[in-house]
Protein backbone atom coordinates (compact mmCIF):
# COMPACT_ATOMS: atom_id res chain seq x y z
CA UNK A 1 0.00 0.00 0.00
CA UNK A 2 1.35 3.52 -0.68
CA UNK A 3 0.57 6.39 1.65
CA UNK A 4 0.66 9.85 0.96
CA UNK A 5 2.14 12.30 3.53
CA UNK A 6 -0.44 15.22 2.79
CA UNK A 7 1.51 17.07 5.68
CA UNK A 8 4.21 17.54 2.97
CA UNK A 9 2.23 19.14 0.76
CA UNK A 10 0.49 21.69 3.35
CA UNK A 11 3.80 22.72 3.79
CA UNK A 12 4.01 24.49 0.21
CA UNK A 13 2.49 27.33 -0.17
CA UNK A 14 0.42 27.03 -3.01
CA UNK A 15 -2.08 29.92 -2.34
CA UNK A 16 0.32 32.73 -3.24
CA UNK A 17 -0.05 33.67 -6.94
CA UNK A 18 3.67 32.81 -8.20
CA UNK A 19 2.56 29.00 -7.41
CA UNK A 20 -0.85 28.86 -8.94
CA UNK A 21 0.91 26.90 -12.08
CA UNK A 22 2.95 24.83 -10.01
CA UNK A 23 0.51 23.62 -7.57
CA UNK A 24 -1.43 22.49 -10.97
CA UNK A 25 1.60 20.63 -12.31
CA UNK A 26 2.56 19.36 -9.22
CA UNK A 27 -0.59 17.74 -8.25
CA UNK A 28 -0.86 16.24 -11.71
CA UNK A 29 2.72 14.46 -11.71
CA UNK A 30 1.93 13.33 -7.97
CA UNK A 31 -1.36 11.81 -9.26
CA UNK A 32 0.91 9.76 -12.22
CA UNK A 33 3.47 8.94 -9.48
CA UNK A 34 1.16 7.45 -7.09
CA UNK A 35 -1.14 5.67 -10.01
CA UNK A 36 2.38 4.10 -10.98
CA UNK A 37 3.62 2.90 -7.17
CA UNK A 38 0.14 1.42 -7.24
CA UNK A 39 0.69 -0.64 -10.40
CA UNK A 40 4.05 -1.62 -9.59
CA UNK A 41 3.23 -2.50 -6.02
CA UNK A 42 -0.17 -4.94 -7.47
CA UNK A 43 2.07 -6.36 -10.01
CA UNK A 44 4.83 -7.12 -7.64
CA UNK A 45 2.25 -8.69 -5.32
CA UNK A 46 1.19 -11.25 -7.24
CA UNK A 47 3.65 -11.70 -10.02
CA UNK A 48 5.59 -14.85 -11.17
CA UNK A 49 7.53 -16.21 -8.66
CA UNK A 50 5.87 -15.34 -5.08
CA UNK A 51 3.75 -16.99 -2.80
CA UNK A 52 1.45 -15.84 0.07
CA UNK A 53 2.95 -16.10 3.85
CA UNK A 54 1.26 -16.11 6.87
CA UNK A 55 0.60 -12.43 6.77
CA UNK A 56 -0.65 -11.99 3.35
CA UNK A 57 2.65 -10.43 1.95
CA UNK A 58 4.29 -12.23 -0.95
CA UNK A 59 7.68 -14.49 -0.25
CA UNK A 60 9.83 -14.87 -3.66
CA UNK A 61 10.58 -18.16 -4.75
CA UNK A 62 12.68 -20.12 -7.27
CA UNK A 63 10.75 -19.82 -9.91
CA UNK A 64 9.92 -23.36 -9.98
CA UNK A 65 6.97 -23.88 -8.12
CA UNK A 66 9.32 -24.22 -5.02
CA UNK A 67 8.74 -22.55 -1.53
CA UNK A 68 11.38 -21.03 0.17
CA UNK A 69 9.78 -21.47 3.26
CA UNK A 70 7.05 -24.39 3.51
CA UNK A 71 4.99 -25.62 6.26
CA UNK A 72 3.34 -29.39 7.76
CA UNK A 73 0.18 -29.65 9.86
CA UNK A 74 -1.67 -32.37 11.33
CA UNK A 75 -4.14 -31.11 9.39
CA UNK A 76 -2.88 -30.52 6.22
CA UNK A 77 -2.98 -31.91 2.75
CA UNK A 78 -0.11 -32.44 0.09
CA UNK A 79 -2.54 -31.51 -2.14
CA UNK A 80 -2.10 -27.10 -0.95
CA UNK A 81 0.75 -25.62 -1.50
CA UNK A 82 2.38 -25.88 1.43
CA UNK A 83 2.12 -21.99 3.02
CA UNK A 84 1.52 -21.64 6.43
CA UNK A 85 -2.41 -20.87 5.97
CA UNK A 86 -2.61 -23.82 3.60
CA UNK A 87 0.22 -26.25 5.25
CA UNK A 88 1.17 -29.86 3.66
CA UNK A 89 0.58 -33.15 5.55
CA UNK A 90 3.63 -35.29 5.42
CA UNK A 91 7.66 -33.73 5.33
CA UNK A 92 7.61 -36.10 1.70
CA UNK A 93 4.85 -33.94 0.33
CA UNK A 94 6.35 -30.89 1.71
CA UNK A 95 9.88 -31.13 0.73
CA UNK A 96 8.81 -31.85 -2.76
CA UNK A 97 7.77 -28.46 -2.75
CA UNK A 98 10.42 -26.37 -1.40
CA UNK A 99 13.52 -24.73 -2.73
CA UNK A 100 16.74 -26.54 -2.81
CA UNK A 101 19.11 -25.53 -1.38
CA UNK A 102 18.38 -22.98 0.98
CA UNK A 103 14.47 -24.09 1.20
CA UNK A 104 12.98 -24.59 4.96
CA UNK A 105 10.27 -27.04 5.59
CA UNK A 106 8.98 -26.22 9.42
CA UNK A 107 6.02 -27.77 11.13
CA UNK A 108 2.95 -25.74 12.49
CA UNK A 109 2.03 -27.91 15.37
CA UNK A 110 3.20 -31.30 16.72
CA UNK A 111 2.19 -34.84 14.83
CA UNK A 112 3.91 -37.51 12.95
CA UNK A 113 4.62 -36.12 9.10
CA UNK A 114 6.21 -39.52 8.26
CA UNK A 115 9.41 -40.86 7.16
CA UNK A 116 11.48 -38.64 3.85
CA UNK A 117 14.50 -38.47 1.84
CA UNK A 118 16.19 -35.21 1.39
CA UNK A 119 17.73 -34.59 -1.87
CA UNK A 120 18.95 -31.00 -1.82
CA UNK A 121 20.51 -28.84 0.98
CA UNK A 122 17.83 -27.53 2.93
CA UNK A 123 16.37 -27.42 7.31
CA UNK A 124 14.01 -29.42 8.00
CA UNK A 125 12.55 -27.77 11.62
CA UNK A 126 10.10 -29.74 14.11
CA UNK A 127 9.87 -26.63 16.41
CA UNK A 128 9.08 -24.87 18.63
CA UNK A 129 7.63 -28.10 19.48
CA UNK A 130 8.53 -31.25 18.34
CA UNK A 131 7.38 -32.90 15.34
CA UNK A 132 7.99 -36.74 14.79
CA UNK A 133 9.29 -38.98 12.21
CA UNK A 134 7.55 -42.52 12.47
CA UNK A 135 9.35 -45.12 10.32
CA UNK A 136 8.10 -48.94 11.37
CA UNK A 137 9.94 -50.79 8.62
CA UNK A 138 11.77 -48.23 6.95
CA UNK A 139 14.33 -45.37 7.46
CA UNK A 140 13.10 -42.41 9.58
CA UNK A 141 15.49 -39.72 7.23
CA UNK A 142 17.65 -40.43 3.94
CA UNK A 143 19.74 -37.78 3.04
CA UNK A 144 21.06 -37.79 -0.55
CA UNK A 145 21.97 -34.48 -1.75
CA UNK A 146 24.68 -32.96 -3.60
CA UNK A 147 28.44 -32.34 -2.86
CA UNK A 148 28.01 -29.35 -2.22
CA UNK A 149 24.78 -28.96 -0.03
CA UNK A 150 24.10 -28.81 3.95
CA UNK A 151 21.12 -30.22 5.68
CA UNK A 152 20.13 -29.42 9.09
CA UNK A 153 17.37 -31.32 11.07
CA UNK A 154 16.33 -29.29 13.94
CA UNK A 155 13.68 -30.44 16.92
CA UNK A 156 12.55 -33.50 15.49
CA UNK A 157 11.63 -37.16 17.62
CA UNK A 158 12.04 -40.11 15.04
CA UNK A 159 11.03 -42.97 16.16
CA UNK A 160 11.54 -46.63 14.65
CA UNK A 161 8.86 -47.99 16.54
CA UNK A 162 11.04 -51.18 17.06
CA UNK A 163 10.70 -52.44 13.22
CA UNK A 164 12.84 -48.95 11.13
CA UNK A 165 15.81 -49.25 9.72
CA UNK A 166 17.98 -46.97 10.04
CA UNK A 167 16.90 -43.61 11.81
CA UNK A 168 18.95 -41.22 9.56
CA UNK A 169 21.02 -42.70 6.99
CA UNK A 170 23.78 -39.90 5.36
CA UNK A 171 24.25 -41.39 2.04
CA UNK A 172 25.62 -38.17 0.29
CA UNK A 173 26.05 -34.03 1.18
CA UNK A 174 28.77 -31.85 2.38
CA UNK A 175 27.81 -31.78 5.48
CA UNK A 176 24.50 -33.02 7.94
CA UNK A 177 23.68 -31.28 11.24
CA UNK A 178 21.18 -32.59 13.90
CA UNK A 179 19.77 -30.94 16.83
CA UNK A 180 18.04 -30.51 19.48
CA UNK A 181 16.02 -33.89 18.77
CA UNK A 182 15.84 -37.86 19.70
CA UNK A 183 16.39 -40.97 18.06
CA UNK A 184 15.14 -44.32 18.95
CA UNK A 185 13.70 -47.55 18.21
CA UNK A 186 15.58 -48.69 15.44
CA UNK A 187 17.03 -52.25 14.11
CA UNK A 188 19.96 -50.83 12.83
CA UNK A 189 22.36 -47.74 13.51
CA UNK A 190 20.20 -44.80 14.83
CA UNK A 191 22.91 -42.27 12.73
CA UNK A 192 24.19 -44.16 9.83
CA UNK A 193 27.24 -42.18 7.79
CA UNK A 194 28.62 -43.52 4.79
CA UNK A 195 28.66 -40.73 2.51
CA UNK A 196 30.02 -42.19 -1.04
CA UNK A 197 32.32 -39.28 -1.38
CA UNK A 198 32.80 -38.33 2.28
CA UNK A 199 31.16 -35.56 4.48
CA UNK A 200 31.16 -33.86 7.82
CA UNK A 201 27.97 -35.01 10.20
CA UNK A 202 27.66 -33.00 13.67
CA UNK A 203 25.10 -34.30 16.26
CA UNK A 204 24.39 -31.68 18.85
CA UNK A 205 22.20 -32.01 22.17
CA UNK A 206 20.71 -35.18 20.51
CA UNK A 207 19.09 -38.74 22.72
CA UNK A 208 20.46 -41.50 20.91
CA UNK A 209 18.43 -44.67 22.47
CA UNK A 210 17.36 -48.39 22.36
CA UNK A 211 18.48 -49.28 19.18
CA UNK A 212 19.39 -52.46 17.54
CA UNK A 213 22.78 -52.02 16.11
CA UNK A 214 25.09 -48.69 16.62
CA UNK A 215 24.02 -44.96 17.91
CA UNK A 216 25.95 -43.53 15.73
CA UNK A 217 27.89 -45.32 12.89
CA UNK A 218 30.65 -43.59 10.65
CA UNK A 219 32.71 -44.72 7.18
CA UNK A 220 33.37 -43.88 4.08
CA UNK A 221 34.56 -45.48 1.22
CA UNK A 222 38.02 -43.46 0.53
CA UNK A 223 40.59 -42.69 2.93
CA UNK A 224 40.87 -39.12 0.48
CA UNK A 225 37.15 -38.49 1.23
CA UNK A 226 36.43 -39.43 5.09
CA UNK A 227 33.70 -39.07 7.09
CA UNK A 228 33.70 -36.81 9.63
CA UNK A 229 31.71 -36.71 12.93
CA UNK A 230 31.75 -34.56 15.60
CA UNK A 231 29.62 -35.45 18.75
CA UNK A 232 28.37 -32.53 21.63
CA UNK A 233 26.47 -32.87 24.76
CA UNK A 234 24.24 -35.80 24.22
CA UNK A 235 23.14 -38.97 25.23
CA UNK A 236 23.56 -41.97 23.94
CA UNK A 237 22.39 -45.17 25.41
CA UNK A 238 20.91 -48.85 25.33
CA UNK A 239 22.45 -49.30 21.84
CA UNK A 240 22.81 -53.00 21.12
CA UNK A 241 26.19 -52.64 19.59
CA UNK A 242 28.01 -49.44 20.13
CA UNK A 243 27.42 -46.24 21.07
CA UNK A 244 29.69 -44.57 18.59
CA UNK A 245 31.36 -46.37 15.92
CA UNK A 246 34.21 -45.27 14.25
CA UNK A 247 35.05 -47.84 11.15
CA UNK A 248 37.13 -47.49 8.08
CA UNK A 249 38.19 -44.00 6.52
CA UNK A 250 36.59 -42.04 9.37
CA UNK A 251 37.37 -39.42 11.92
CA UNK A 252 35.19 -39.19 14.72
CA UNK A 253 35.23 -36.50 17.65
CA UNK A 254 32.95 -37.37 20.89
CA UNK A 255 33.12 -34.36 23.27
CA UNK A 256 30.48 -33.76 26.63
CA UNK A 257 28.38 -36.64 25.95
CA UNK A 258 26.98 -40.20 28.13
CA UNK A 259 27.55 -42.94 26.55
CA UNK A 260 26.15 -45.88 28.97
CA UNK A 261 24.52 -49.21 28.82
CA UNK A 262 25.80 -50.21 25.35
CA UNK A 263 28.01 -52.83 24.15
CA UNK A 264 31.00 -50.83 23.77
CA UNK A 265 30.83 -47.06 24.69
CA UNK A 266 33.12 -45.88 21.87
CA UNK A 267 34.37 -48.23 19.17
CA UNK A 268 37.17 -47.39 16.82
CA UNK A 269 37.55 -50.45 14.75
CA UNK A 270 38.71 -51.41 10.89
CA UNK A 271 36.77 -53.18 8.61
CA UNK A 272 39.12 -53.45 5.62
CA UNK A 273 41.92 -51.72 4.71
CA UNK A 274 40.85 -48.25 5.97
CA UNK A 275 42.09 -46.50 9.24
CA UNK A 276 40.12 -44.83 11.74
CA UNK A 277 40.64 -42.05 14.32
CA UNK A 278 38.41 -41.19 17.36
CA UNK A 279 39.25 -38.27 20.15
CA UNK A 280 36.72 -38.59 23.33
CA UNK A 281 36.77 -35.30 25.86
CA UNK A 282 35.09 -34.73 28.93
CA UNK A 283 32.79 -37.49 28.41
CA UNK A 284 31.04 -40.40 30.75
CA UNK A 285 31.35 -43.70 29.62
CA UNK A 286 29.76 -46.25 32.09
CA UNK A 287 27.71 -49.41 32.21
CA UNK A 288 29.15 -50.80 28.82
CA UNK A 289 30.49 -54.41 28.25
CA UNK A 290 33.59 -52.71 26.92
CA UNK A 291 33.72 -48.66 27.75
CA UNK A 292 36.44 -48.11 24.94
CA UNK A 293 37.46 -50.29 22.41
CA UNK A 294 40.26 -49.94 19.48
CA UNK A 295 41.28 -52.11 16.98
CA UNK A 296 40.40 -54.79 14.65
CA UNK A 297 36.76 -55.83 13.75
CA UNK A 298 37.54 -58.81 11.37
CA UNK A 299 40.44 -60.74 11.25
CA UNK A 300 41.42 -59.57 7.82
CA UNK A 301 41.70 -56.23 9.04
CA UNK A 302 44.41 -54.50 7.96
CA UNK A 303 43.65 -50.68 8.66
CA UNK A 304 44.84 -48.74 12.06
CA UNK A 305 42.51 -48.18 14.85
CA UNK A 306 43.61 -45.07 17.46
CA UNK A 307 41.72 -43.88 20.04
CA UNK A 308 42.37 -40.47 22.30
CA UNK A 309 41.17 -39.61 25.42
CA UNK A 310 41.17 -36.91 27.81
CA UNK A 311 39.54 -36.02 31.09
CA UNK A 312 36.72 -38.64 30.32
CA UNK A 313 34.93 -40.81 33.27
CA UNK A 314 35.14 -44.50 32.63
CA UNK A 315 33.75 -46.59 35.08
CA UNK A 316 31.01 -49.41 36.27
CA UNK A 317 32.00 -51.25 32.82
CA UNK A 318 32.54 -54.88 32.17
CA UNK A 319 36.12 -53.86 30.44
CA UNK A 320 36.89 -50.03 30.97
CA UNK A 321 39.77 -50.18 28.11
CA UNK A 322 40.19 -53.02 25.34
CA UNK A 323 42.69 -52.36 22.33
CA UNK A 324 44.50 -55.49 20.26
CA UNK A 325 47.78 -54.77 18.24
CA UNK A 326 47.34 -57.36 15.82
CA UNK A 327 45.62 -54.00 13.37
CA UNK A 328 47.49 -51.14 15.38
CA UNK A 329 44.80 -51.10 17.91
CA UNK A 330 45.78 -47.80 20.23
CA UNK A 331 44.13 -45.67 23.18
CA UNK A 332 46.51 -42.79 24.02
CA UNK A 333 45.92 -41.15 27.49
CA UNK A 334 46.48 -37.69 28.46
CA UNK A 335 46.88 -38.75 31.66
CA UNK A 336 43.67 -37.25 32.92
CA UNK A 337 41.28 -39.57 32.82
CA UNK A 338 39.42 -41.43 35.52
CA UNK A 339 39.16 -45.48 35.13
CA UNK A 340 37.13 -47.09 38.28
CA UNK A 341 35.06 -49.70 39.20
CA UNK A 342 35.08 -51.64 35.92
CA UNK A 343 35.43 -55.23 36.15
CA UNK A 344 38.38 -55.23 34.41
CA UNK A 345 39.83 -51.78 34.17
CA UNK A 346 42.51 -52.24 31.50
CA UNK A 347 44.57 -49.75 30.30
CA UNK A 348 45.91 -47.44 27.78
CA UNK A 349 48.55 -48.18 25.62
CA UNK A 350 50.41 -44.78 25.12
CA UNK A 351 50.06 -41.75 26.62
CA UNK A 352 50.54 -38.06 25.38
CA UNK A 353 51.86 -34.87 26.88
CA UNK A 354 49.43 -32.00 27.30
CA UNK A 355 50.88 -28.90 25.52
Amino acid sequence: MVVLNTQILTQLDFEQPAFTKMKTMACSRLGVAILAAVVTAVVVGVGYGSTPDASGLTKATDGQGGNSLAWVSGVGDDANPCTRTAPCKTWSGAVAKTEQPGGEVDAYDPGNFGPVTIPGGMILNGGPGVASVQAAGTDGIDISAAATDTVILRNLDIQGKGSGLEGINFISGKALYIENSIIEGFTEDAVHVAPTAGGRVVVDNVTIRNNGQNGVSASSGSAAAPAVVTINDSRIEGNGATGVLAADNSDVTVDTSTLSGNGQGLACVTQLAGSCTMSAATDVIDQNTTGVLSGRGVATATGSATVYITDNNVFANTTGLAYTTAANGKIISFGDNTLMGNTTAGKPSGKAKKV
